[in-house]
């Protein structure tokens, strides 16, 4: 009979051991935060819509190269009276944010001696918010 305690006992630790575990990963999976930067590039009135690609192609080709962003992509909007050019990036780090623009640099040392060409420039950063 002490045994069959003792099992029964030791059963329930193990239990109880198990579901505090479990409870503990889905905090951990609810508390993972996931932002997208959708950043909108206007063209400016002497550039041509295969300069604002071919230009914001590179800096999506540098931004994967860094490995710091689970999708960087590059969208165009031509519908309605808006022609525009977004740059979207998913990441679950905050600093990978921050520095977005530094590598560019990086890659691009003359970057801020050549010419500008986008007639305006807007950043959204979304933080997700988990839904279940």
């Amino acid at each position: 009979m002490k045994r069959f305690s003792l099992l029964a006992v030791l059963s329930l630790v193990i239990l109880a051991i198990g579901v505090i575990a479990g409870r503990a990963s889905a905090v951990n999976e609810v508390q993972a935060t996931n932002y997208l930067v959708i950043e909108t590039f206007e063209l400016g009135p002497d550039q041509t819509m295969n300069e604002g690609i071919e230009r914001l192609s590179e800096w999506v080709r540098i931004l994967r190269d860094t490995g710091k962003h689970s999708s960087v992509r590059l969208f165009l909007h031509h519908w309605g009276p808006e022609t525009a050019l977004y740059i979207m990036s998913e990441t679950s780090d905050w600093g990978a944010i921050g520095t977005m623009v530094d590598d560019l640099f990086a890659e691009i040392p003359d970057f801020m001696e050549q010419k500008w060409g986008f007639a305006g420039h807007s950043d959204n950063i979304l933080t997700e918010v988990p839904v279940e």
